[in-house]
């Protein structure tokens, strides 16, 4: 019993305060998912950009930066796949894979 354990009807959620609200329509999630995904492309974008147009301007091989890019991915990915989640086996298997081969670039 109590507040953990308390279930709302279909279509209504618990919210923080512990009461049930409405969820909120599938369009609107999805129209949020858009919005979220398109900033967060559009930010990588921009980050890749800048340090491709940063290493050109030191004079870095662009290959040099291209793998620069790759191993920040890679690291990140990695850090990710290490976070305790129930992660889909073939995202889990996805996380083995980018970690062995970060750590293959770190040894190199």
């Amino acid at each position: 019993t109590g507040t953990f354990c308390s279930v709302c009807t279909s279509g209504y959620h618990t919210s923080r305060q512990s009461s049930c609200k409405r969820c909120p329509h599938l369009a609107v999630d999805l129209f949020q998912l858009g919005v979220f995904a398109t900033l967060a492309i559009a930010m990588i974008m921009v980050h890749v950009r800048s340090a491709i147009d940063n290493a050109l301007r030191l004079k870095h091989s662009q290959t040099n930066i291209y793998w620069r890019i790759l191993l920040g991915y890679l690291q990140v990915m990695s850090f990710v796949g290490c976070l305790n989640l129930k992660w889909p086996t073939e995202m889990d298997a996805f996380f083995t894979v980018l970690s062995k081969a970060s750590q293959i670039f770190l040894q190199g």
